[in-house]
Parts: C-alpha cells; structure tokens; sequence
C-alpha cells in the first residue's frame, strides 16, 4: 500500500505561475470528509490548506495489483479534460534509457484503440478522441541526481516555457523520463521506494496563453535501477515503465488539472472518492497490445464505468444474424383422362332370289363402323412460390482485442 502524504505549500516561481502542490496517484488517492473539515479548520485559522497526496502507480516492495469493485464508479467534477492529446516527452539527460523506445510507444499508444477507452469521459466542452506524438526533448544542462516536484521540476518546466523550448495548449502533455542515476520526490516520497510514477499540473496564467490555464506534466524514474521489478509483474523494465506511463497518461486526459483544488470541485474532472482516479483503480493490472506489425507493447488497463471493470481495449459489440429458410416442397399431380367409345353396328342384308328349281341363297353382309374417340390427356400443374422468410437473432458477444492479461 503506498503511503499518504500531506503537501501543504502553495509557491511563486520567478515572479510567474502559481504552482501549486500535486496529488499523485495511488488506489487508495481519496480526499474524504475528513479532509475536508479539516481544511476549513485551517482556512479559519489563517493557515494554509491542505491536499491529499497518495503517490505512485505501483509500490516497489510488495506491489499487487488494484482489486477493483463496482463501487469504484468514477464521478465528473466539472474540470477540464484533454480532448486529443499531444505527448512532448522530456528526457533528463543524454544517458535516459529507452529515449527510441518510449517515442514508437507513445506515437502507438495515442492514435491506438486504447484511447477508445477514454471517449467514454467526454465532457460536453470536450470530446476525448485520439492523441499524436509531436516532440522530444533531450535535456543535457545542469543534470542533478535529486529532484523535487515543487523545488526542482516544476520551476524547471517553467523554464522551459519562458524560454521557448516547450508551448503549452490545451492538449499537450509533457511526461518527463529520468535517467538511471537521478531520483525525484515529491510531497516526501521518494522514487521508487513510495512512487513509480505521477503526473501534475502548473497553473500557467499569467503566461497569458489562450485557452491555458495550466501545464500538465508527468514524471517517470527510471525503471532499471531502484525500481526494477517493483512497478509491475513484467521481468522486462520496459514493459513495466510502458505500463506505467500508460497509466499516468489515461489520467492525465481524464484528470488533467490535478493538485488544482484540494477538494472534489472544478477544476478537477474525473475521479473516484473509493478508487482515485482512472488508473488507480486497476493499479498494475497489465495487459499487452499489438500495433499489427509485429511490435507489442505493455499497457495497464483502466476502469470503464460502462462496463464496470479494467479494460486496455473496450469490449466490441458483435450482431450475429441468424438467417432460417423455411423450404415448402412443390408436388405436381398430373392426371390423364383417357375415354375410348366404340360404336359397333351391323347391318344385314338379306336378298332373296327366286327361281324355279334353283337354290335359295341368303348372304349376310356384315359392315363394321368404329368410331374411335382420340384420348385425350389432361396436366393439370400445381405450382408452389417458395417463400425464404430470414429471421434476424441478435447476439452479444464480448470480444476482447489483444492478448489476455498475465496472471497474477
């Protein structure tokens, strides 16, 4: 179970943004009532309120993975969402490991069925649709071996934006990638002992951009050092750093402005007060996905509401039709009539000569007459339409995309 922090600091960078501390991610991320009362205490008191911050995606010691249960619908909260996301991973120093790697997964992953499973949290301002890769960066200057979120990465992004390295919008998403000998920690958890992996937000306004309220970000330490082995069941550290920057991307989309407001109100968008966020829920349920060019890639897959469990790919609704010919069999009766009449009649003639002393001859002359009738033959056909009635059975069968999940 990863561990709750508390992260109270509200901080000016430079004279610029407001950034504001960051909730992280975890199954158990939920801010309760208490929470909340205890906020208003603090407000009352003059004293800076607090958030809730339950990091990582996966502990290091012991990690299992998320049970989820119907209760962990996720609520809307009026906030933002990203509607097609546009990925600019930042790598911190030259020596990052899977810098080709992380770019051919990010390129599948936004534009891959995987994003289907997030258009079902569109907002009426915003469609959630397919993403795109746009842009890396490598970072080479200045490269620390201890970051802190609020201390170090955030005013480093900062930076970036004031000298024209990255460009904020409304859709673009800056993951940050460590390298093997830097750590981060973030509201007092260390990489790799607390946390895999968060993602954040920076409340940008006073750049002036429009339509940009906030930056959003995330960071990845490196998967091949402390954490190896602890932020995911795969034996491959990259499979795992894939799951878990899939992870942190879904909920980057579906929650973009986390840290944002310490209670359950906008700008916070989707989120679950048993589960966290969408992500959480299924914390390190790993499954794998083929871009059908011979190349898979680890995704961890996320809770849909619709279908009440953890998916990498929503089932597909298939329609079976069922076609039933009913056959009549057509009989032909023919019937032949045939009627033969003979009429037969006989006519005798009798002659009689009479003579004196001479014989009396009597000849019979028979004459037969035969009236013969032609038969005649009657068909008569009786001809049958077969008629082919289709009748239309409708089945729905749950057809998953992609290989079933590695058992736990």
């Amino acid at each position: 179970m990863l561990r709750a922090t508390i992260a109270f600091i509200t901080l000016l960078i430079c004279a610029g943004p407001t950034v504001h501390a960051v909730t992280g991610d975890t199954q158990a991320e939920m801010l309760s009532f208490a929470n909340i009362f205890n906020n208003i205490g603090r407000e009352l008191l003059g004293e800076p309120t607090t958030t809730l911050t339950v990091l990582g995606n996966a502990a290091v010691a012991g990690a299992a993975p998320a049970v989820p249960t119907p209760n962990n619908l996720l609520k809307y909260y009026t906030g933002p969402v990203i509607g097609n996301i546009v990925v600019n991973p930042i790598f911190y120093g030259a020596n990052t490991y899977y810098q080709n790697e992380m770019a051919a997964f990010l390129k599948f992953l936004t534009n891959s069925t995987y994003m289907d499973t997030l258009s079902a949290y569109s907002v009426p301002a915003q469609k959630i649709g397919h993403g795109s890769y746009n842009r890396s960066y490598v970072e080479t200057n200045n490269i620390k071996s201890s970051l802190d979120d609020v201390k170090d990465i955030q005013p480093y992004l900062v930076s970036l934006v004031k000298s024209r390295i990255i460009f904020p919008t409304p859709n673009t998403y800056f993951p940050i990638f460590l390298n093997p000998t830097t750590s981060v920690t973030q509201a007092g958890g260390w990489s790799c002992v607390d946390f895999c992996g968060y993602h954040g937000s920076i409340n940008i306004q006073s750049f002036n951009i429009p339509g940009t309220p906030y930056l959003y970000y995330g960071v990845h330490p490196d998967q091949t050092g402390d954490c190896y082995g602890g932020c995911g069941d795969n034996d491959d550290p990259l499979a795992n750093l894939q799951s878990v920057v899939s992870h942190e991307l879904a909920e980057s989309i579906t929650n973009p402005a986390v840290g944002q407001n310490p209670y359950l109100k906008f700008p916070i968008a989707w989120y679950s007060k048993s589960g966290g966020e969408i992500g959480d829920i299924c914390n390190a349920i790993q499954d794998q996905l083929s871009d059908g060019k011979g190349n898979t890639y680890t995704v961890q897959k996320l809770w849909s509401n619709l279908w009440g469990g953890c998916y990498a790919v929503l089932p597909v609704t298939a329609t079976t039709t069922t076609t039933t010919t009913t056959s009549t069999t057509t009989t032909t009766t023919k019937t032949t009539t045939t009627t033969t009449t003979t009429t037969k009649t006989t006519t005798t003639s009798t002659t009689t000569s009479t003579t004196t002393s001479t014989t009396t001859s009597t000849t019979t002359s028979t004459t037969s007459t035969t009236t013969s009738t032609t038969s005649t033959t009657t068909s008569t056909t009786t001809s049958t339409t077969s008629t082919t009635t289709p009748t239309s059975t409708t089945n729905t069968t749950a057809a998953i995309v992609g290989i079933a999940k590695k058992t736990m």
